[in-house]
């Protein structure tokens, strides 16, 4: 049985460009390893990206870190804050700040209770067998 969540972060105080260079050395490992991997990463975005994974492993109850896994990773674009900044002769030049919205798809495998629910019917059987 396979339980999947999206957990998202929306108008992190970093570019889409900027915090998309973090997304491979996340995507696919177990979120003890990806939550090593960003404390020890001096981007900015890295503190951005290990809350927001830090935060979605509360959502699974009971359930060992090692066995949930960072499936998917990815960044969209958030919104764009606009100001203007006055340069000589009386000419604006606007200042563009943009933000990315990220997203990080956690999902367990629980493959542990299959198997026990399946021994246990196999003794069932072999207990109703012998009698």
């Amino acid at each position: 049985m396979k339980k999947e969540k999206i957990f998202s972060l929306i108008n992190a105080l970093s570019t889409p460009r900027k915090a998309g260079l973090l997304l491979d050395l996340i995507t696919g490992k177990s979120v003890k390893d990806a939550l090593l991997t960003l404390e020890f990463n001096d981007k900015k975005a890295s503190k951005m990206w290990f809350k927001l994974i830090k935060s979605g492993v509360g959502f699974f109850d009971g359930v060992d870190t090692s066995n949930i896994t960072v499936s998917e990773a990815y960044v969209g674009p958030g919104s764009l804050q606009k100001s203007y900044r006055f340069i000589g002769r009386g000419h604006v030049n606007p200042i563009r700040k943009r933000k990315a919205n990220l997203y990080v798809k956690l999902s367990t495998d629980l493959k542990e209770k299959l198997v026990s629910d399946e021994v246990k019917d196999t003794n069932k059987k072999l207990n109703t067998k012998t009698k």
